[in-house]
């Protein structure tokens, strides 16, 4: 395997931009917090632990520590003439940082990074160029090839609500690097549970100066949470007592209905289950109309987030007669 280190990151210090997410930039309210102490130290762990990206070639599986990776990316993007200084981690992996009980299941690993531009083809090629340059491929020539071998799921959505694109590297486990680099997206997240994202990029500054998380978090930068949801209290009641929640589930493509089962297979209850389950399903049907399609649908979600949970592998499938 090819490991990336701490002492292959760059060394010119000028190179970091100014980060959009200093604390004035931050209206603190009902929908934002800070991180406690134990929060902070899963976020540390999290971030500074290897994920294997794996290839569908015989190119070899990479291992990739999340925070050297972001701040690789942000200095081959600023060398691509693009700045990325607004990194969230979102998601399952946000939530497990913020749950009460700290031994909440997560997917994927999410992270949205704002871009002033992700429309044009240019642009999308030097954020592709950037997110290849800073994986640790023991050969660059296979550089070329990174889009190709490493990735799960590559996509743009461009029309007159949204402007992102994703790029999933993949993980066999199921535990995928998904990287959102979002110019405008209207809704970013589906329930209240997975609506948080945490501002990492006073953290990847210091942790670029420092070249290390230090043990001793008390002249860290506090790290600010948000919540998508509206009300950061409400959502993180839900997380706590396992609550299923969701505002306008018509809106999701597909109605949310995959990542519903989702969370019932692990054990979450819904608020409202008859309200909820009637728009989701009439949406999901609306968006996969025949049968072959839904089957395809259900198969690609499976397969992509369910390797590391081969209970709710066989689980999962069963929930859906259900509903």
């Amino acid at each position: 395997m090819n490991n990336i280190t701490r002492n292959s990151l760059y060394t010119d210090k000028s190179s970091i931009s100014k980060s959009l997410l200093s604390l004035k930039h931050i209206d603190f309210d009902c929908n934002s917090s800070i991180l406690n102490l134990s929060q902070t130290k899963r976020l540390f762990s999290l971030i500074d632990s290897p994920i294997l990206i794996s290839s569908e070639t015989s190119l070899p599986t990479l291992t990739v520590i999340s925070s050297i990776f972001l701040i690789r990316l942000k200095t081959e993007a600023q060398q691509q003439g693009l700045d990325l200084n607004d990194i969230r981690l979102s998601g399952g992996a946000a939530s497990f940082v913020l749950d009460p009980a700290g031994n909440l299941a997560f997917r994927d690993l999410d992270f949205l990074i704002s871009v002033d531009d992700v429309t044009s083809e240019s642009n999308w090629s030097k954020i592709k160029q950037a997110v290849c340059a800073a994986l640790p491929l023991s050969n660059p020539e296979n550089q070329h090839l990174c889009t190709e071998v490493y990735t799960d799921k590559m996509i743009r959505i461009i029309n007159e609500h949204d402007r992102w694109g994703l790029i999933s590297l993949r993980n066999s486990d199921g535990r995928n690097l998904e990287l959102k680099f979002v110019e405008h997206m209207k809704r970013q997240y589906q329930f209240s549970v997975d609506s948080f994202q945490i501002l990492l990029d006073p953290l990847l500054n210091l942790f670029y100066l420092t070249r290390k998380f230090h043990s001793n978090l008390i002249n860290f930068p506090p790290i600010i949470v948000l919540s998508s949801y509206g009300n950061f209290s409400e959502a993180l009641q839900h997380l706590h007592h396992r609550l299923i929640d969701v505002k306008a589930p018509e809106e999701l493509r597909g109605g949310g209905l995959l990542k519903y089962c989702d969370l019932i297979a692990r054990g979450f209850r819904p608020t409202n289950q008859t309200q909820i389950q009637r728009y989701m399903c009439s949406r999901f049907f609306i968006d996969f109309r025949d049968s072959s399609t839904q089957e395809q649908v259900l198969f690609k979600y499976v397969t992509s987030h369910f390797g590391i949970d081969y209970d709710e592998n066989e689980f999962f499938p069963r929930c859906q007669p259900d509903i």
